[in-house]
């Protein structure tokens, strides 16, 4: 799925807070497996696999035990 349907799908009627969720929808789409390049946008990228919020908060929480 490209940005821009991941973008109409969230945006309202009057298509004036796009901007809100553009950050999310690019993320989203770098972090997606493609299967035309066989790897990740992001860790073409970057050359690292893209670490998710959850896990940084998963991985703090467990050290604190």
């Amino acid at each position: 799925m490209c940005c821009c349907a991941m973008l109409i799908k969230l945006i309202n009627k009057n298509q004036t807070n796009w901007d809100k969720h553009l950050s999310m929808v690019l993320l989203s789409y770098q972090i997606a497996y493609k299967v035309a390049i066989v790897h990740i946008p992001y860790q073409l990228m970057y050359g690292l696999h893209p670490m998710m919020p959850i896990k940084c908060v998963m991985s703090k929480s467990l050290k604190e035990r």
